[in-house]
C-alpha cells in the first residue's frame, strides 16, 4: 500500500471513529434519561399498587426477580470448596489484576500472554 493510500485510509478510519464516539455519547444520554423514566414510572407504580399501567403507545408490567449478591464471600467460597459448585463462579480472570503482576514480573500459573493488536491515535489539528 502506497503511503498516500495510507494517510487516506487513516484520516476515513479517524472519520468513521469519530462518528461513533458521537453516536455513543448520544446513546449513552439517552440511556441515562431512559433509566431516570424507568425509576420515575416504577415508583409511580408502586404507589398507586399497580403492577401493570398502559399508555397511548405501550402497555408496561411490573416485574421482580431475584439476583444474587454476595454478602460474605469468605462462606460463599467455602461452600464453593466444600460442595465442588465451581459453576456458581464465572470463569474468567481480572485482566488489570494479571496485568499488575506482570508488571512486576510475577507469572501466574494456567495464564499466558495472548497478544491483541489496536491502533492508538491522537488528533491532529
Amino acid at each position: 500500500m502506497e503511503t498516500v493510500e495510507l494517510v487516506a485510509l487513516i484520516d476515513e478510519y479517524n472519520k468513521v471513529r469519530e462518528a461513533r464516539l458521537e453516536m455513543g455519547r448520544q446513546l449513552d444520554k439517552l440511556e441515562r434519561q431512559e433509566n431516570q423514566m424507568e425509576v420515575r414510572i416504577i415508583t409511580a407504580m408502586k404507589e398507586q399498587h399497580l403492577t401493570a399501567a398502559g399508555a397511548n403507545t405501550c402497555l408496561v408490567r411490573l416485574h421482580s426477580k431475584d439476583v444474587p449478591h454476595v454478602k460474605d464471600w469468605n462462606l460463599l467460597y467455602e461452600h464453593i470448596k466444600s460442595t465442588e459448585s465451581w459453576e456458581l463462579l464465572q470463569r474468567r480472570v481480572t485482566p488489570t489484576a494479571i496485568a499488575d503482576r506482570w508488571n512486576m514480573d510475577v507469572e501466574i500459573p494456567g495464564v499466558e500472554r495472548f497478544p491483541i493488536e489496536s491502533l492508538s491515535i491522537s488528533q491532529t489539528k
